[in-house]
């Protein structure tokens, strides 16, 4: 989600931690830097954790009942 314009960036099927590695072809894709994603909030299960640890490395994960998973990123549009 986009926090400033108030937007979903991506939306995917499924709980796999593989939607990750598609948000992040998703990105490139659109000229962002997958690199400048600094933090994730999400409710999500143990493999889209690790899907965020392994397509993501640099970025921060908090838990909790939150909105599905989306990216608090201010620089990689």
């Amino acid at each position: 989600m986009d926090l400033d314009a108030r937007r979903v960036l991506y939306a995917c099927q499924g709980r796999s931690g593989s939607a990750l590695f598609e948000f992040k072809a998703f990105l490139k894709a659109k000229g962002a830097d997958p690199a400048k994603v600094q933090a994730f909030t999400c409710d999500m299960g143990p493999a889209f954790l690790g899907g965020i640890a392994q397509a993501f490395p640099q970025a921060s994960v908090t838990q909790g009942p939150l909105p599905p998973c989306g990216p608090s990123d201010k620089g990689g549009r």
